[in-house]
């Protein structure tokens, strides 16, 4: 009976249902993550059946990842007027995808933003890094979104 005991004990490990992993996790490749921040693990901050939150992060140099999945593309497009808004962002012109980029300059914080939506799906990366030029930094971003972008717009 014990040796029973002992056989349950050490399977109920691999019947526990992990968490699924986040989708904000994968939107961007490990090498363009790798460009914006150098090597890094992503983390998972939030994760939901409608959307989640990744953080990547290579000493004081981070990027997040925020994608939702919403009911419909107005909602969608709501969403990333909305968020548009809040960064003040500008219309990129020449995307697969409806897209804005955005800044944050100041003598304490450079950071760039960029916003994108296809379909029922929302996705906002900001990259943070205060050691390189806004312009910099967010012509990185810009190119590692735009490529997301397109793979976003070929799985409608």
């Amino acid at each position: 009976m014990l040796t029973l005991s002992l056989i349950a004990a050490s399977l109920a490990p691999l019947f526990v249902q992990s968490p699924p992993p986040a989708p904000a996790c994968y939107v961007l490749t490990t090498q363009e993550i790798a460009m914006l921040v150098g090597s890094s693990k992503p983390l998972t901050v939030t994760s939901t059946g409608t959307g989640s939150t990744c953080m990547f992060q290579n000493g004081e140099r981070i990027v997040t990842v925020l994608l939702v999945k919403v009911a419909s593309a107005d909602a969608a497009k709501g969403l990333w007027e909305g968020k548009k808004r809040v960064v003040a962002g500008q219309d990129a012109a020449g995307w697969a995808t409806p897209a804005y980029v955005g800044t944050i300059d100041t003598a304490k914080d450079h950071a760039a933003i960029v916003g994108v939506y296809s379909g029922l799906t929302f996705v906002e990366a900001k990259a943070i890094d205060n050691t390189q030029k806004t312009a910099a930094l967010g012509s990185a971003l810009q190119t590692a979104m735009k490529a997301a972008a397109a793979r976003l717009a070929a799985q409608k």
